[in-house]
């Protein structure tokens, strides 16, 4: 599938990726934000070697949007040089993307659409002779 594309920013703290990642989605510059907590990071800044506990966000979007993505990524995350990082998305499981239909450029992601799928909380399944199986909720996985 091509037109979508994943992004990493990381951020200094659980309430400042919750707080930016519900807006973008709200923005509708975003499909999904997964936070990863307790990520250890280590650069580069001002000629020495930092480190910091951060927040990873993983962000899905569609590939025209990025630009106001980035933009909007600067204007609201408190660090002067936000890492964002952006790769594009190779084929993934049809279902999943579907949640992302074609919109016109300037539009984001449309208002959430009411299907007859019930989302299912992420538990360990009873499994196969392949091992134990698990489900994750549609549209985070």
């Amino acid at each position: 599938m091509s037109g979508f594309s994943v992004c990493m920013v990381t951020a200094p703290s659980m309430l400042e990726a919750r707080d930016l990642g519900r807006s973008l989605l709200k923005e509708r510059l975003v499909a999904c934000v997964n936070l990863v907590p307790a990520v250890s990071s280590m650069y580069w800044w001002e000629g020495q070697i930092e480190e910091a506990d951060e927040v990873l966000m993983i962000l899905k979007t569609r590939a025209h949007l990025l630009d106001g993505l980035i933009g909007r990524i600067r204007e609201l995350h408190s660090y002067s040089v936000p890492e964002v990082l952006s790769w594009p998305l190779g084929p993934g499981n049809p279902e999943y993307l579907t949640g992302w239909p074609p919109r016109p450029p300037d539009e984001g992601f449309p208002e959430p659409r009411l299907t007859s799928r019930k989302p299912v909380v992420m538990k360990r399944g009873i499994g196969s002779a392949n091992g134990p199986s698990w489900r994750l909720p549609h549209g985070c996985d």
